[in-house]
């Protein structure tokens, strides 16, 4: 089986007053990716065609920049104004879709010291661990299959390899060395634009609608998608919160 896990984040790395307070990390798992590609390339269409999404952009994304819109020449004030109601009606179209979803929560306010200090590793440990302990085996892929992870293009190419490193050593330690994991496949890690993968926008939404709960406590973008999670893992916080996004 070949297995397609699209992950992106919500919240950014920084430790600074203006930095967002979580870090979420969500995993898209989907055995039907062209499917799930074509679909939302179409609900993109659709929403420019409805003068609900500014055609440069590309993309469907969870956040709208301001800064961004008007950068590119884009009266920012219509799509602001809407993009409540087309938060809504993509999250509806992906709950319709044959895609599971994982998210990682970090509260950053309660990070070890040393992961403070180094950013990356940070991402790293919040990526890797969860993937590799808790959300492929609950998964359960059958065994030999084909795990192609998907990355936005964000991280530079030293960075890039040392999360690839990094997930096929842990994968390793944890199967060979600590016997804690059963399962046996093959990883390949993409680095792509978020432009040219759909997979992309859906983990972009997922982790943008479980980083406005944590942020507002409101629900109503929670409530649509409610059914497509399946695990969760929040670090260094009450882990009731994750109850309350997967429903357990």
């Amino acid at each position: 089986m070949e297995l397609w896990i699209a992950i992106d984040e919500s919240g950014d790395l920084g430790f600074s007053d203006r930095s967002s307070r979580y870090l979420v990390l969500s995993f898209i798992f989907t055995t039907e990716a062209c499917l799930a590609r074509r679909y939302m390339k179409k609900l993109l269409k659709r929403f420019v065609r409805k003068k609900q999404w500014p055609i440069r952009l590309g993309e469907l994304k969870f956040t709208l920049s301001k800064t961004k819109l008007r950068h590119q020449g884009i009266n920012e004030s219509k799509y602001i104004e809407k993009l409540d109601d087309t938060r809504v009606s993509v999250l509806d179209s992906i709950k319709s879709l044959r895609v599971n979803a994982a998210v990682s929560i970090v509260d950053k306010k309660l990070a070890h010291h040393h992961l403070r200090m180094e950013p990356n590793n940070l991402y790293n440990y919040a990526l890797t661990h969860p993937l590799i302990t808790h959300f492929i085996p609950r998964y359960n892929p059958p065994p030999n299959s084909k795990i192609n992870i998907i990355i936005d293009k964000r991280l530079g190419s030293r960075a890039l390899e040392n999360l690839k490193i990094y997930i096929k050593s842990k994968y390793s330690y944890m199967r060979d060395y600590e016997k804690r994991i059963g399962y046996k496949v093959y990883f390949n890690v993409n680095h792509v634009s978020s432009h040219n993968e759909p997979l992309i926008w859906i983990a972009d939404y997922i982790a943008g609608s479980v980083n406005y709960y944590l942020v507002t406590g409101k629900e109503k973008y929670l409530n649509v998608i409610k059914d497509v999670f399946f695990d969760c893992i929040y670090f260094w916080n009450n882990p009731l919160v994750c109850n309350k996004i997967i429903r357990t």
